[in-house]
């Protein structure tokens, strides 16, 4: 599949699974409130997903340089062979962990919500028992995705996450009522199920057959083994970051620990639906380039790859900067959440959105990492980045009083030198990255953003006053013409500029038209 579509295509459906999301979320909790049954299930829920997704994540990751450097080597069976040996570790060691989970359910629950007790910690570890099996289904999922992916497979796997909140929501509105919060639980063990299951036949149609094969002595293997722990302890470092976060939100006034949740939800969306995508495609191609020793054209893709993502990411943010008042408004101001909390929500965001520019770069050049089985070097920069994030928090929130907006700021102070610094250490490992042609692209997307930055600050005030009322409709159309006029002016900066990625995409638009009429393409 072509990369310009495959990343069209994850940003697509990323986008309809976080509203499919959403939209979960809005049932359950009209279902069930806020409760003892829901904590509960959030404490049920939140030990094994948070623990076996990052566990998942870890191994796709390292899958995907080894697979690809086996189907080099002996073709596809070859990297079956692998795939089917890792597989089979893989649910040798879950099972054992599902059976000891199940088991310890209570210790678990003791461990993870030390304040429980009576009702909610019985049906704390009724429910933990539920849905600790789910972590084979979740392991499998991750491991499917890094084969398909391997074999240009993307959009089945972009698909993972829409059958939980599909069959959650159908099952909760169905028969919620009738047997509580275990048909919560019980849905959301299905939806894991599925979202292995909805990945299965690609695996067949690709030639994908799975039968035991156990041998801790193969190299690739041995290999797996080597690399994954330094993605998993990344991981890892990113909850301890967000825990330091929470830790010094709960010294400051009430509601600040929303507030970071709130903002973060939103540039989590530029996270999900443009960098996660584009990401997602990069480490196969990566990986392609890196088993072919080919450094000069792995080198030259990233730095095209890192031009492409910031003349994506630099609008969004600046469009989060200026328009972050009515956007916080829009989204959350209604019933308990007033004007004051859209203020200081509005104003945490400003500082959030400065910071996706390096979360995008890091993403990209840590994948080239993994592609050339480096994961140390990303593990070692995240712990970098957490040391600079806390020293920041300490001068913005401690010594300078910013509050919350000092957190959010620190966070971008912080993934920016990360990415700058893991871009550096790049350059060093395989030479140049073509960084005057970064910078060239750079700077006509920042010129191009501050043109769009200037007319949608002086359009949006005047379509307030032109468009009639404060509810939901007005603000949809307001935000609605903004955001058109912002990205039309972006797009003719670009174009007038002569930005590379301008001239591309007018070529991929020429194409697609061409499909779409009928027209053979040159």
């Amino acid at each position: 599949m072509n990369a310009s579509k495959a990343i069209g295509i994850i940003s697509l459906i990323t986008l309809i699974s976080k509203v499919t999301g959403f939209i979960r979320e809005m049932v359950i909790a009209g279902s069930y409130g806020a409760g003892i049954a829901t904590d509960a299930f959030r404490v049920a829920q939140g030990v094994p997903t948070l623990f076996f997704t990052s566990i998942g994540t870890a191994l796709a990751t390292v899958l995907i340089p080894i697979f690809t450097q086996n189907f080099k080597e002996g073709g596809k069976e070859q990297a079956f062979s692998f795939a089917r040996r890792l597989t089979t570790i893989t649910l040798a060691i879950t099972g054992v962990l599902s059976l000891l989970g199940i088991i310890a359910a209570p210790w678990v629950v003791r461990l993870f919500a030390p304040g429980f007790t009576g009702q909610v910690y019985d049906l704390s570890v009724q429910l933990t028992r539920i849905l600790f099996p789910g972590l084979l289904f979740t392991v499998l999922a991750f491991l499917a995705t890094g084969i398909l992916q391997s074999l240009g497979q993307f959009m089945v796997p972009a698909l993972m996450g829409l059958p939980m909140n599909l069959i959650v929501i159908a099952i909760v509105l169905t028969i919620g009522s009738k047997f509580g919060i275990y048909a919560l639980a019980w849905s959301t063990f299905v939806g894991i199920m599925f979202q292995f299951l909805i990945q299965w036949p690609s695996l067949r149609k690709q030639g994908y057959r799975f039968y035991w094969q156990f041998d801790l002595q193969d190299p690739s293997i041995r290999q797996v083994g080597k690399l994954i722990t330094p993605v998993i302890i990344g991981t890892a470092i990113l909850q301890v970051n967000t825990l330091v976060d929470r830790m010094f939100a709960s010294n400051l006034p009430t509601g600040s620990i929303s507030v970071l949740d709130y903002s973060n939800k939103l540039t989590g969306l530029v996270v999900g639906i443009i960098i996660t995508a584009i990401a997602a495609v990069a480490l196969p191609k990566f990986s392609q380039l890196a088993v072919s020793e080919a450094r000069s054209k792995l080198s030259s893709l990233v730095g095209q790859v890192i031009s492409g993502l910031n003349a994506l990411i630099i609008p969004m943010a600046v469009g989060l900067i200026i328009l972050r008042v009515p956007i916080v408004r829009f989204v959350y101001e209604r019933g308990a959440f007033t004007a004051e909390a859209t203020e200081l929500t509005a104003l945490v965001l400003l500082f959030g959105s400065i910071g996706l520019i390096g979360v995008g770069m890091r993403e990209i050049v840590a994948r080239a990492f993994y592609a050339l089985k480096d994961t140390i070097t990303p593990m070692i920069n995240g712990i970098i980045a957490m040391i600079v994030n806390v020293a920041l928090l300490f001068i913005f929130v401690g010594w300078l009083n910013w509050g919350v907006a000092g957190m959010a700021f620190a966070s971008s102070c912080s993934f920016i030198f990360a990415g700058v610094l893991l871009t550096i250490l790049l350059r060093r490992k395989i030479g140049s990255i073509g960084l005057r042609g970064v910078l060239d692209s750079l700077w006509r997307s920042c010129a191009s953003a501050a043109m769009m930055a200037i007319a949608i600050w002086k359009l949006h005030p005047k379509l307030a006053e032109a468009i009639p009322g404060t509810g939901f409709l007005a603000q949809t159309v307001e935000l609605g013409l903004t955001i058109a006029a912002g990205v039309l002016i972006y797009v003719l900066g670009l174009t007038l500029l002569r930005s590379r990625e301008a001239r591309y995409g007018w070529v991929l638009l020429h194409k697609a038209a061409r499909k779409i009429t009928g027209t053979k393409v040159s």
